[in-house]
C-alpha cells in the first residue's frame, strides 16, 4: 500500500507526501492526500487487488479501498 501511494501520487519538498498508518475499529487504516502524477505509470491493477483477494480468503471482513474526502484511505481488517 505504501508502495502504491509512492507510484501513483506526486511528491516533492514543498508539497511532501505523508502517509498515515493507524488502527481503529478493528482495522489497520492507511490514508494518504490524493496528489495524482500528472504522468501515470503504467499500471496492471494487480497491487491493491492482490491483497483484497488474498483477504477474503482469510476473513469475512473485506478490505476497503478507496478515495474519501479527497485522500486515498484503505481499510484492512485486523486478524484474530
Amino acid at each position: 500500500m505504501l508502495e502504491n501511494a509512492v507510484k501513483h501520487n506526486q511528491m516533492s519538498a514543498k508539497k511532501p507526501l505523508v502517509v498515515e498508518i493507524s488502527r481503529g475499529d478493528n482495522y489497520l487504516l492507511i490514508k494518504n492526500r490524493l496528489q495524482l502524477r500528472q504522468q501515470r505509470e503504467p499500471s496492471t491493477g494487480t497491487g491493491l487487488n492482490s491483497i483484497i483477494n488474498r483477504y477474503a480468503l482469510l476473513n469475512e471482513l473485506p478490505v476497503k479501498a478507496g478515495e474519501e474526502e479527497g485522500d486515498f484511505v484503505v481499510r484492512v481488517p485486523l486478524l484474530d
